[in-house]
Formats: structure tokens, C-alpha cells, sequence
């Protein structure tokens, strides 16, 4: 080797070790901090489980060893203060996990977290409520919860035949007779095929209001007042039926407007009169009662029709035979 090649493999040694002093030197001063994340809200949310998850946009200049969810009933979460929680392990970015074994319409808290060797950093709590199971009717009818607001109601009209306590509502065809009852009654809108089973049983008032109740467990037939704050948060009662209405023309005959962004489903089962005993607008109107009296002769209904978004609480006689919408307790 001549004297030129050895000084300059002196130099390069003299440099690599000058590059990793410096490298050693650097990671050595490296400050690790904890994990910086967001939560992300429940969604998919079913009666016992939902998905949320979180995005961790900062490891800290350490390794993120696990991340995951964490949820409770009591908003002040934390890896010792839990009802659960997952291991999603490590990774940065945006993360998924599937909560179980909740409760049926309880609210939960969740929030994400993220460890490091600085220790456990988390996200913003959030809570969510679950949906309630189907409910059945004496006569083993379905019905599915939606919630509207600040209140539950159920999407499908009642056609319940009988009492809660098992009593026969008595079925009453005979307009003659419908025109002259002021006992519990129902009626089938004729001529009009699965109407029962798609639209519902038409109801006089003293079914809706009769002692032996007609609403399963739990479930009852809503106050005027409870009308009032539907149709308020459906957007009131000039515009509040296009939030109330299915969208769509197959139900209602001019519906153009109509969103059921509330969820509420009203479809157009008519009415059964209580002058005359007849059936009438069925595809132009949807009338459901109020447990309410309004007089001795009449009762508070909400009624919505064909072409418009208007909601009108009005009193009807209470023969009439009208739908009925059930509020949760």
C-alpha cells in the first residue's frame, strides 16, 4: 500500500466514525413523547355491539406498542376504568374496532388509546347510544325502534288484534255499526292487498285509549305534547312532513319532496270515517292518534297528506278509524 492509499483510508475511517459518534449522539438526544390521536365515533351501532376507532397522527418518536378502544358507561375512561377494551397492536394511522356484548338503548362512552415507552396517550371521549331489539305485539307482530330526536318511536304502524292482557279488540265491518261504537274497535282498509300486514289496522280512540292497553310492554300510544316535539324536530309544522313521510311515490301518490330523514316511515293508509263508516283516502293520507282527549266527542290526532309537507294537529271524532304510532316509554 502507498503512503497516498493509506492516508486516505485513514480519512474515510476517521470520517464513518465522526458520521455514527454523530448518529449515536443524535438518537441519544431524541426526545420520545406520548402518542398524539383522535378518537373516531361509534357507527354500524347495533343493540349489542358498534364499530369505532381512532387516528393516530403522532407516534412520539417511539414505537406505538398497542392502540385500541376503550368503553364504559361512565364518561371518565381509562386503561384501569373500563367495561372493555381492544388491542389493535402496533401501527400509526387510522384504526377500526369492533365493540361487544352492550345492552340494548344504553348509552356508552369510548375513546381511543395509543401506548408508547413515554406511556398511554388517548383521544377525545364520545358517547353513542345503542338501538333496542324488535318488539312484539301480543298477536307476535314486528316492529322496529328508530330514533328520532330525543325520543323512540316505532316505524311501523300497529295491527295489533288484541288487548295486552290477551282481550279481543273487536273487528268491526259494518259501517252502520263503526258509525255507531264507542268501544275498542279496528278495521281492515277493504280491497287494498297485505294492507294489514304493509299499512296497518285502522283504530277508533277508545282502542287507543282503552285501560287494557293496546301497546306492548314498554311502548304506549303518544301524548300530543310528544306529537308536537316530533313534528317540531322534523322541522315543524309547515315543512316537517317531508322529514316524516317515506320518500317516493309508491305510498303516497305526490311525494316528490319527501326525504324520511327522520326516519319516521309515514305511509299513506287513509282513514275510516266516523260519520259515514267508509274508507277513504288511502295513497293520499296518513292520520295517527294521540292518547289525548280534546272533548267528549273528539281526540288529538296528527295528521299529514298527499302533495305537501305540512303537519296538522287537529281533533277528530273519536270514531274515527285511524292509525296508531307507539312511543317508548
Amino acid at each position: 500500500m502507498n503512503i497516498k492509499t493509506y492516508f486516505k483510508s485513514i480519512i474515510c475511517i476517521f470520517i464513518a466514525l465522526q458520521s455514527c459518534d454523530k448518529d449515536s449522539n443524535s438518537s441519544a438526544n431524541v426526545d420520545i413523547s406520548l402518542p398524539e390521536l383522535g378518537t373516531i365515533g361509534a357507527s354500524d351501532i347495533t343493540k349489542n355491539s358498534a364499530k369505532a376507532g381512532g387516528n393516530i397522527y403522532s407516534y412520539g418518536n417511539s414505537v406505538v406498542s398497542k392502540s385500541g378502544v376503550i368503553w364504559g358507561q361512565d364518561a371518565d375512561l381509562g386503561l384501569a376504568n373500563n367495561l372493555g377494551m381492544t388491542e389493535n397492536g402496533s401501527r400509526v394511522g387510522t384504526f377500526y374496532s369492533l365493540i361487544k356484548n352492550l345492552q340494548p338503548g344504553e348509552t356508552y362512552y369510548v375513546r381511543s388509546y395509543a401506548t408508547n415507552k413515554a406511556g398511554t396517550a388517548y383521544g377525545e371521549v364520545m358517547d353513542f347510544t345503542t338501538g333496542f331489539g324488535d318488539v312484539i305485539d301480543y298477536d307476535g307482530n314486528v316492529y322496529t325502534p328508530v330514533t328520532i330526536g330525543n325520543q323512540v318511536w316505532l316505524k311501523e304502524s300497529l295491527k295489533v288484534r288484541h288487548y295486552r292482557n290477551g282481550d279481543p279488540i273487536s273487528n268491526i265491518e259494518s259501517g252502520a255499526e263503526w258509525r255507531e261504537s264507542k268501544s275498542g274497535a279496528y278495521a281492515v282498509y277493504p280491497g287494498v292487498p297485505n294492507y294489514a300486514d304493509e299499512l296497518g289496522l285502522l283504530y277508533n280512540w277508545y282502542a287507543a285509549s282503552d285501560a287494557r292497553n293496546i301497546a306492548p310492554e314498554g311502548w304506549r300510544v303518544p301524548t300530543r305534547a310528544e306529537i308536537a316535539e316530533l313534528v317540531q324536530f322534523a322541522g315543524g309544522t309547515s315543512i316537517g312532513g317531508h322529514a316524516l313521510k317515506v320518500a317516493g311515490d309508491e305510498s303516497w301518490w305526490a311525494n316528490g319532496q319527501s326525504t324520511n330523514s327522520s326516519g319516521f316511515g309515514a305511509l299513506a293508509s287513509g282513514y275510516r270515517d266516523a260519520g259515514s263508516g267508509s274508507f277513504v283516502n288511502h295513497h293520499a293520507s296518513f292520520y295517527a292518534w294521540a292518547f289525548d282527549a280534546a272533548s267528549d266527542e273528539n281526540a288529538w290526532v296528527m295528521g299529514l297528506a298527499a302533495g305537501n309537507g305540512s303537519v296538522d294537529l287537529l281533533n277528530y271524532s273519536k270514531r274515527s278509524g285511524l292509525s296508531i304510532r307507539l312511543i317508548k316509554e
